[in-house]
């Protein structure tokens, strides 16, 4: 055979050449379904396909987590890459740049899961708050140069001039959007006291316009609104997710305004009408009243009064006869029982035995001052005649007769055996006393 011979390496590299070569395989845009998804750490690895044919799908890691939905097995996608060879297999694949949803795209796929994720939190279950009937303040959300706020202070002024607006400017479109809805819809509820309503809205615009109106942080913000929330985002066939928060959402401004306040002129008419019916209400009252007046000055009660009360008066004669009956029985009965007590009480009065008791104190208080006197008049006497007795004793009285008395070291003496040879010894006179020295002599007998 005079063909030359390839490897197989050989002719997978050569493929791999051929398409790095080929502008047109650079950069391709291929629409399909996704198939054999499977979520993996880091590079992705899947296919998509159409009725006759699939391709293997790369997507490294980085490009992967710059797409903003989550994407599943079956779903319709438009891919841009480049096309190439792994040589290891000669197998060829689309090395994905980008990765988008088919039809509406990214965006919508988005809508849907933010849809999903709030509404498993229970976030659309509510119970619509009840627009006020008069609304005096109203705090409008939107751009402060658009013609939604032009609309919406016409339609008020025009219904319900009493009605004061206070506009919050918001950005209501591009990136800037959501974060400035969430901003003014925070400070509305911060001042919440100062307002009776909430209108949100802007105007028509694309699916990519209305979009900041279904991201989850303008969303959360509107439902954390404690103020009633009328809504109005793009015309009557758009349908955003901050309007599933709302407690009411209007097709357009105008009507939002129409629906926040009263039309004075309705409100006029109701009025006369209710002041129609309180008239004929009071009329017919009155009628009743008046009726009802004339009943009561024919009956009886009125024209012979004297029925009304003769029984009554009959009652309380007798009442009051049986009172004084029964008062002077209880009168007499309590005087005779006082009448008995006195003459006890004068029998065991304490005032005779009183002056008994002083009679006996008085003969009894002489008796004990006679007793008294005897025994101190005795006891004079018997104290008189020891005080004599003592006097005689007395060596003092016997000094005055011419005696003397010795005493040794202020003891009296009374045997010369007491007193020795030089002794010192004292010798009373009548006059003084006289100390001397003892010089023993014989004793006598």
């Amino acid at each position: 055979m005079g063909e030359s011979l390839l490897t197989v390496s050989a002719l997978t590299s050569y493929l791999k050449y051929k398409f790095n070569q080929d502008p047109y395989l650079q950069k391709v845009t291929v629409q399909g379904e996704v198939t054999n998804f499977r979520r993996r750490n880091g590079h992705q690895y899947f296919s998509i396909k159409d009725s006759q044919a699939s391709i293997d799908i790369v997507m490294f890691a980085s490009r992967f987590a710059k797409i903003p939905f989550e994407l599943e097995t079956g779903m319709s996608v438009v891919i841009t890459g480049k096309v190439d060879i792994y040589s290891r297999t000669g197998s060829y694949n689309l090395n994905a740049e980008t990765l988008q949803l088919a039809g509406q795209g990214a965006l919508h796929q988005r809508f849907l899961q933010i849809k999903e994720k709030l509404s498993a939190e229970g976030l659309f279950d509510f119970s619509k708050k009840t627009l006020p009937k008069y609304p005096k303040t109203i705090a409008v959300a939107t751009s402060a140069s658009g013609s939604v706020i032009h609309d919406i202070i016409r339609t008020i002024n025009q219904r319900w001039p009493l009605t004061n607006i206070v506009l919050y400017p918001t950005v209501v479109q591009g990136q800037e959007a959501a974060v400035s809805i969430e901003k003014q819809l925070l400070e509305i509820q911060r001042c919440h006291e100062d307002y009776d309503l909430v209108i949100v809205g802007r105007g028509g615009g694309s699916y990519e316009d209305l979009f900041c109106f279904n991201e989850e942080r303008v969303v959360r913000a509107a439902a954390q609104l404690t103020l009633p929330l009328i809504t109005s985002v793009g015309h009557q066939t758009d349908r955003t997710l901050i309007d599933e928060v709302a407690d009411y959402s209007a097709a357009t401004p105008t009507m939002a305004a129409q629906k926040a306040v009263p039309d004075k002129e309705e409100a006029r008419l109701q009025l006369l009408q209710w002041q129609t019916r309180l008239n004929k209400s009071m009329n017919n009252k009155l009628e009743i009243k008046q009726a009802q007046l004339v009943q009561l000055k024919n009956s009886y009660i009125f024209t012979n009064p004297e029925k009304l009360y003769g029984y009554q008066a009959l009652q309380l004669e007798q009442s009051i006869l049986s009172l004084k009956n029964a008062v002077q029985l209880i009168y007499q009965r309590n005087k005779e029982q006082f009448q008995t007590k006195n003459t006890q009480l004068q029998a065991n009065n304490p005032c005779a035995q009183l002056q008994m008791a002083q009679l006996t104190l008085q003969q009894g208080q002489l008796q004990l001052n006679r007793t008294i006197n005897d025994r101190i008049k005795n006891l004079t006497q018997q104290w008189q005649l020891m005080a004599n007795s003592l006097q005689q004793l007395n060596p003092e009285s016997i000094l005055q007769r011419g005696y003397t008395y010795v005493t040794y070291q202020h003891k009296l003496i009374d045997s010369a055996q007491v007193l020795t040879t030089l002794s010192t010894a004292s010798i009373h006179f009548k006059d003084g006393v006289v100390d001397v020295t003892i010089n023993k002599g014989e004793n006598d007998g």
